[in-house]
This record gives C-alpha cells, sequence and structure tokens, in this order.
C-alpha cells in the first residue's frame, strides 16, 4: 500500500544532514504550528506547514541528533513549550523555549549541563552518546522527562527536566534502562502518553517496550523483531511515532529503513501487526527512501491537513541532499486501508491517563460454591441375640 507526498521541504546537503522531525503544535492557532528538524552538524531549523523554513539555529561545535517536544513545562509563574534535542558531539541535551506567538526558539538551558562536566552517559567522545530522544510528561507525577539512548551502547537514560529558578531548565538523570539483545544502536524511541509506555527501536533487532515512569519496571517486551518477527521490519530500524485515536485506540508507526516502508501496529495491547506502507512519487515530488525520523500528529491543522499531518525524513532525496516529506492524514486514511483516523480528540496538552493493562474487574465478587447436601445412610438396627 502506498501514499504520496503533499509537498516537501528544500533539500539540504552536506553538512546539513536532516534527521529527526517533530511537530510543534501551536496552541493559539493550529494552522501556524512548525516542524522542527535536526540538521546535526547544522544544528536545527524550523519550518512552517507550507514547507518554508522560518528559523535556523546552528551552534558551534554540536551535532543534534533528535528532537521532541514538551508541552506546558512550569517555569517560573509560567507554562511554556520547549524543545528538546539531543547533542550526540557533547552527550547532552539542549533545550529551547518555543515562542507561540512567533515560533521562534531561544536556548534556556542551563549552563551546567551544556557545561563540560555534563554527561549522560559519562563519555564524550562522540561515539557512545547521546543519540534517540523523546519527551514525556508523567500522567502520574505531573513531572517531565527526557529520554535519550547511547550511540553504539545498549542504555536508555530518562532525565528529569528541572526549572533552574533563574528562567532557564536544567536536567537531571534519574534512570538508565538496559536493552537487552545485540548491542546495536537504539535511535528511534517514542512515548504512549497517555498510557505511559516507551517503545525503543534496536536498529538490526526491533522494537522493545517499556514503562516510561520512573518508578517503573526496567523489564523489556519484545513487540517485533527483524529475525523472526512480523516480517514486516529490515533493519536499520529507526523512527518511530504515535497516532492517537479515540478511547485508547491508535497506533505505532515504525520506520523500516530497509524496505523504505512504515510498519502499523496496534497502540493497544501486544501492539498486534497491521501492515505496512510507503510514500511513492507523486504530486510531482519523489517518494522517501532510507527514512530516519518521522512524526504524525493527529490535529486539524488547516488547509491540505485539516485531518492532520505525516513528517518523514527522506535519507535519499534528489540531488544528493535530504528533506522532509509532509503527508495528509486523509491521503493516508485513503491510500491504507487498516488506517483509520479519528476525532482530534487527543490533546498533547493534557493527555488523559489510560491503563495499558487493565483488568476489567480488578476486585471481583468471590464466586461462591454451594455445599452439597450430605447423603444420609441409615444406621441398621442390630437385634439382640437370642
Amino acid at each position: 500500500m502506498n501514499v504520496f507526498p503533499t509537498l516537501e521541504t528544500l533539500g539540504k546537503g552536506e553538512p546539513a544532514d536532516v534527521d529527526d522531525p517533530a511537530i510543534y503544535l501551536n496552541p493559539d492557532d493550529p494552522s501556524k504550528s512548525i516542524v522542527l528538524t535536526t540538521l546535526k552538524s547544522a544544528g536545527l531549523v524550523a519550518y512552517d506547514l507550507e514547507g518554508n523554513e522560518i528559523q535556523s539555529i546552528s551552534p558551534p561545535d554540536t551535532r543534534y541528533n533528535n528532537v521532541d517536544i514538551v508541552y506546558d513545562f512550569k517555569l517560573g509563574e509560567e507554562q511554556v513549550d520547549l524543545a528538546v534535542v539531543s547533542d550526540r558531539r557533547n552527550d547532552n541535551p539542549v533545550i529551547y523555549q518555543i515562542d507561540p506567538d512567533t515560533n521562534r526558539l531561544t536556548d534556556i538551558t542551563d549552563p551546567t549541563v551544556i557545561d563540560e562536566d555534563f554527561s549522560v552517559f559519562g563519555v564524550d567522545n562522540g561515539s557512545n552518546t547521546a543519540y534517540g530522544l523523546a519527551t514525556y510528561n508523567s500522567v502520574v507525577d505531573g513531572k517531565s522527562y527526557v529520554f535519550t539512548s547511547q550511540l553504539n551502547g545498549n542504555q536508555i537514560a530518562q532525565l528529569e527536566l528541572i526549572d533552574n529558578g533563574s528562567g532557564g531548565v536544567d536536567a537531571e538523570v534519574v534512570r538508565t534502562l538496559d536493552v537487552p539483545g545485540p548491542e546495536t544502536t537504539v535511535e528511534g524511541l517514542v512515548i504512549d502518553k497517555e498510557t505511559g509506555e516507551l517503545y525503543a527501536a534496536q536498529e538490526d533487532f526491533g522494537i522493545f517496550k517499556y514503562d516510561a515512569e520512573v518508578n517503573g519496571s526496567n523489564e523489556a517486551t519484545i513487540v517485533d523483531s527483524v529475525d523472526g518477527g512480523s516480517g514486516e521490519l529490515e533493519d536499520d530500524i529507526e523512527g518511530l511515532t504515535m497516532y492517537y485515536r479515540d478511547n485508547g485506540e491508535g497506533y505505532l508507526l515504525a520506520s523500516s529503513q530497509g524496505s523504505d516502508s512504515y510498519a502499523v501496529y496496534d497502540r493497544e495491547g501486544n501492539n498486534d501487526i497491521l501492515g505496512s506502507f510507503t510514500i511513492d512519487d507523486g504530486n510531482g515530488i519523489d517518494g522517501t527512501q532510507n527514512t530516519d525520523g518521522i512524526d504524525i500528529i493527529g490535529r486539524d491543522l488547516g488547509g491540505q491537513f485539516s485531518e492532520g499531518l505525516l513528517v518523514a525524513q527522506d535519507g535519499d532525496n534528489e540531488n544528493d541532499t535530504t528533506n522532509l516529506k509532509f503527508v495528509s492524514l486523509q491521503d493516508l486514511e485513503n491510500g491504507v486501508d487498516f488506517i483509520q483516523l479519528g476525532t482530534d480528540e487527543f490533546d498533547p496538552r493534557n493527555p488523559q491517563p489510560i491503563d495499558p493493562d487493565p483488568d476489567p474487574d480488578p476486585d471481583p465478587d468471590p464466586i461462591l460454591t454451594p455445599i452439597p447436601t450430605p447423603i444420609l445412610t441409615p444406621i441398621p438396627i442390630l437385634e439382640t441375640p437370642k
């Protein structure tokens, strides 16, 4: 099954290597929402919904790998929105505040986080450092967290974001998860904002699922694998994203880079595989190949994206460049028969807690077994011997 791009961004050549996108939902006017993407050694760039570049950030001596959004972070007396990126070169997160009026980003990272003494994984060699990234506002404790994976390693660190009291945001490692299986890199990360489940794509193996709560279980569950799995994954397994339908339904999407396709899983239960699709040449735009990051949002963004938006990185764009392809969710639903859109009830600023493994009757009434009526056997009457 296939869909076609609605529009695309301008291709980027080295050193601006387009990698991981994140869709930011503007709180005042959804049609003014933006798409951010990392450019590795060239920093970070923001696009409007027409694919036009509106801001470029290029700090020296950095390598921005992945980006995600934090909504309504309490900073002083305000609720602010943040974009958080992983800096692979320096093994730390970098935190930007997003101004919803102008869509401009401002670096508000606490100086201690970008100091050379700070390190997520205890190394600063650029080879075993912060790589994949996803954010989570906990539905349990209300705190904001960042998960970042380790390049060429088997760990995922969970960091709490903290108001530093001076208009900036600090970060502290509060938990570390081990990824089982072969020691290959995890990059794709996504958290189900309502169930608190963390999904991690180990590039050469498959997809694992964890509890995203800081006091949750550290055990991993296999969702799917390259060998012996559903058959829809071909390494490398890259970007992950979550589409929310109503009542806990929806889809987990994974970029199967080796097959230039996107595997789709049921969001509920054991994440049953539903199938896969490709983004092919169409509408005068080339399709996608070797996709790294993906993101999706099921909100009315107006215009061509009134049903929502899928953004996918194209790792093999024309003229040896990389870029982003924007796909209308209405076109996605029309082109992929196992995908059904919701009613955009899910609000990323106010996710509602859902038990990922609900017990339909947590305190059932005891089953009463009737006590059988005893069978009475008459006692024989003994005659007195004569």
